[in-house]
């Protein structure tokens, strides 16, 4: 074993750790005082994106109740080194977008298409020609109701056009560059982001996290203020403070299932990357809720990204990680010493995943190995890690040994993968259910209460 690889669990460890994470937002609260103009947030609006649409509708209350100046920048075109699969991913969040509007009580038409690309770039151009407009969030919000919910899409944006005006397509192309190139500098490839402080948020699914962190911010501000110690207890205290708008006054686990005695449990596809850490938390969520409810997982296995020739840049998979760990802190699952399996450990713990499926305890090696992976930086390119993850996990590390040689898992996982793909689908973790398929750990309690309202019918 390398000193890299013995190193490499710890310094990820300390760079997701808690501790530095206060550091840093320590010293973001001392550069405000002396600068206050940077105590802004940051939203990177993409008009053709169904999550920048959503996100649009709610940061009034957010600006309103955390008492905070927005900062818009405008993009269309996103990278494409850095966003794969791209129409399926813009196809997948239109479906999306429609579950979400109806959970949030959002304005998303139920019927609809992408918008063209000849009017995404008009009314982008819209936009960008008035950057400085002393009501730019609602001209925002008018521009992009014109081009999701009108009738007539075309001609409400001409009308708009013959109010506001709109940039040159050369001005419009040379913004956009400069907008793209800033989100990446900061550190990030997606539009529907928020960027606050040195953090990202995107989207809806993490406005938890900013509210989280904006409103302790400020009680512990109030508090240094006044007494100009901040303790433990005070620091408690302001962690109960956190008031929430109603689309986010949710329970962050996931809905429960109704037991039906006798009757055939329901049965989840799961697809699942032993190198992704998003997997790892939806398997501890989703094993959490099938050891108390009626419920048969399929787990279907498929390889990383990268071992299938795709690239994951760098500041995406920072990124991940930083998002991982506060989703996992958020639902209470350890995470944060990672040894990466990528290459020959993958291929080692699909090789035991088989094994295993065939002694049906498939859930209890996933289990053990991604824990070990995700957060206790255990090498399973090596023995003596992988042996023991195998003896957790129940099985036999003597006859377990014998089937890391063998190749056949190769066509199983690309079965899956190809399986994945037909299902418009193109990464993990991804769970279908009757007809449905919903990407990402985000989407758990989707489909939970999918299944439930099937089952009660």
């Amino acid at each position: 074993m390398s000193l890299k690889t013995l190193l490499m669990p710890h310094l990820i460890n300390w760079l997701t750790s808690n501790t530095l994470t206060r550091f840093k937002r320590g010293l973001f609260l001392l550069h405000k005082k002396f600068n206050p103009s940077i105590d802004q947030i940051t939203f990177y609006l993409r008009v053709n994106d169904p999550y920048s649409y959503l996100l649009l509708q709610v940061l009034p209350d957010l600006l309103i109740s955390q008492q905070k100046q927005l900062n818009i920048k405008i993009l269309l075109q996103l990278n494409s080194d850095l966003n794969l699969e791209i129409d399926k991913q813009a196809n997948y969040a239109l479906k999306d977008a429609k579950r979400l509007a109806i959970e949030h009580q959002l304005s998303f038409p139920q019927k609809t298409q992408l918008p063209s690309l000849q009017n995404s770039q008009l009314a982008t151009a819209i936009l960008l020609a008035n950057l400085n407009h002393p009501e730019f969030l609602q001209l925002c919000q008018l521009v992009c109701d014109a081009l999701w919910l009108s009738q007539d899409t075309t001609l409400s944006l001409d009308k708009l056009t013959l109010q506001y005006g709109k940039l040159s397509p050369l001005e419009a192309e040379q913004q956009l560059n400069h907008a793209k190139h800033y989100l990446q500098q900061k550190g990030h490839y997606q539009s529907g982001m928020l960027y606050y402080g040195g953090e990202w948020y995107w989207g809806i699914d993490r406005l938890w996290h900013l509210y989280q962190r904006l409103s302790i911010t400020c009680t512990v501000t109030n508090i240094l203020t006044e007494t100009a110690i901040a303790t433990k207890t005070a620091k408690k205290e302001a962690a109960k403070e956190i008031s929430l708008p109603g689309y986010l006054q949710r329970n962050t686990a996931c809905m429960p299932l109704d037991k039906h005695d006798g009757a055939e449990p329901p049965s989840i596809d799961f697809y699942f990357s032993f190198r992704s850490p998003y997997s790892y938390l939806a398997a501890q969520r989703l094993f959490k809720i099938a050891q108390k409810y009626p419920l048969t997982i399929n787990i279907k296995p498929v390889l990383p990204m990268v071992m299938r020739g795709l690239k994951v840049p760098k500041n995406k998979r920072l990124y991940i990680v930083h998002d991982a760990k506060r989703e996992a802190e958020r639902y209470q699952i350890a995470f944060g010493k990672i040894a990466d399996p990528l290459g020959e450990g993958v291929e080692r713990c699909m090789a035991l995943f088989y094994f295993a499926k065939q002694q049906a305890k498939e859930k209890q090696l996933v289990d053990a190995i991604s824990q070990g992976i995700w957060a206790e930086g255990i090498d399973t390119a090596s023995d003596k890690g992988l042996r023991r993850l195998v003896c957790r996990a129940g099985l036999d590390w003597g006859q377990a040994k014998k089937c890391l040689a063998e190749q056949d898992w190769k066509v199983q996982a690309e079965k899956n993968q190809r399986d994945l793909n037909q299902l418009g689908l193109w990464g993990v973790p991804s769970f279908q259910y009757q007809g449905l398929a919903f990407w990402g750990q985000d989407r758990l309690a989707a489909i939970i209460k999918e299944i439930t309202q099937r089952s009660s019918k």
